[in-house]
């Protein structure tokens, strides 16, 4: 179930957890791709927002 992963932000890192096998991709609101994987991840980026996708579910993610 999609809705169990977590999107979290720690400092400049992105973390998904409870992703199971679910693909995950990271990109800008511009739609440049900067992570894209399965499973759980922590991916460390540059400050921007971003729109973290688990499975269909996305989410919007402010790192500062």
């Amino acid at each position: 179930h999609a809705d169990a992963a977590k999107v979290s932000v720690r400092g400049r890192v992105i973390q998904v957890q409870g992703a199971g096998d679910k693909a995950v991709a990271v990109s800008t609101v511009g739609g440049l791709v900067v992570y894209r994987g399965t499973g759980d991840a922590a991916i460390s980026v540059s400050p921007a927002i971003y729109v973290v996708t688990v499975g269909g579910n996305a989410v919007k993610v402010a790192v500062r």
